[in-house]
């Protein structure tokens, strides 16, 4: 060949057609091909102005990357992967047949990412509804209203929604809870010489002396309570009206609970002890019960 002896060099090429081309329009072919072979999606191209996908059931999905809107948005995509927020989706599309269309779905917001995976079936009379699956990945953060992955605490004062407590922080709480609730009063309601469903009787100048029903010494607040018309009700005093001895007395004295009644009646007047009963008698004998407090340590 010739060596031109000035201008632009221009090399002949042969295309398919077996015909001579510059390069120039070699390379606008080339640019004419690629245009109708790759479509903006595929691959990565264009990712920054992916195609929007409005319905993840549509018949005829192409293989790609597109965006796509969360379920919680005002203009959600159809059939989005339940849960996915008000933000936009990165999605790539796979159709591994004819029939299965594959979805892998990313969701950003802040540090925080989300992903699943999803596919439904389609042929010319039905199509099927998407199947979501969440992945969990380390940078799925758990809450109250999702799986993910969380950070453990021992702290037993947290107040943390987003982080699980440790067997050794449960251990502590559990411990602490024991300890409270073996210093807690305990009442404990005793019908002696009788049952809830028929009291035993007190009658006056009477001594009644029982052991202390908790562990020893320990220190107990006790009354009786008289039935008077179908009503249970506290009665501790007696009192000395010159001649004899009105009411009853209830003690802790040792390791024993000791009743007392008065020489006379086991029961004054409401006036003389404040009782709530209102009556004006003396009786000489009540159906009873004794309350026993067990106070803490």
């Amino acid at each position: 060949m010739a060596r031109p002896t000035g201008g632009i060099l221009r090399f002949p090429i042969t295309n398919s057609l077996g015909t001579s081309t510059t390069l120039a329009a070699s390379q606008k072919l080339v640019n004419d091909v690629a245009s109708t072979a790759l479509k903006k999606g595929d691959y990565g191209i264009g990712t920054t102005d992916l195609p929007f996908l409005a319905n993840f059931a549509a018949f005829d999905i192409q293989n790609g990357q597109y965006y796509a809107r969360g379920s919680m948005s005002s203009s959600a995509s159809l059939n989005a992967p339940p849960g996915s927020g008000n933000t936009v989706l990165t999605v790539t599309v796979k159709n591994y047949s004819q029939l299965v269309v594959h979805f892998e779905v990313i969701e950003t917001s802040g540090q925080m990412q989300r992903k699943w995976i999803g596919q439904h079936y389609k042929d010319v009379n039905y199509i099927s509804p998407v199947i979501w699956s969440e992945i969990i990945t380390i940078n799925s953060i758990a809450s109250t209203s999702r799986y993910g992955t969380t950070k453990l605490n021992s702290a037993t004062n947290s107040i943390s929604e987003a982080e699980a407590a440790t067997p050794f922080a449960i251990k502590k709480v559990y411990d602490f809870a024991n300890e409270i609730k073996s210093n807690l009063p305990i009442t404990y309601v005793w019908y002696p010489g009788g049952s809830e469903q028929s009291p035993g009787i007190l009658y006056n100048n009477q001594r009644i002396i029982f052991d202390n029903p908790f562990q020893l010494n320990s220190r107990v607040l006790c009354w009786v309570e008289f039935l008077e018309n179908n009503i249970w009700y506290k009665h501790d005093e007696i009192i000395y009206n010159g001649r004899d001895g009105l009411g009853t007395k209830t003690n802790n004295y040792g390791n024993k609970i000791v009743i007392q009644t008065g020489s006379s009646s086991v029961r004054t007047q409401s006036y003389h002890d404040g009782n709530p009963v209102g009556v004006f008698n003396f009786p000489n004998s009540l159906p009873y019960r004794v309350i026993l407090v067990r106070l803490t340590n």
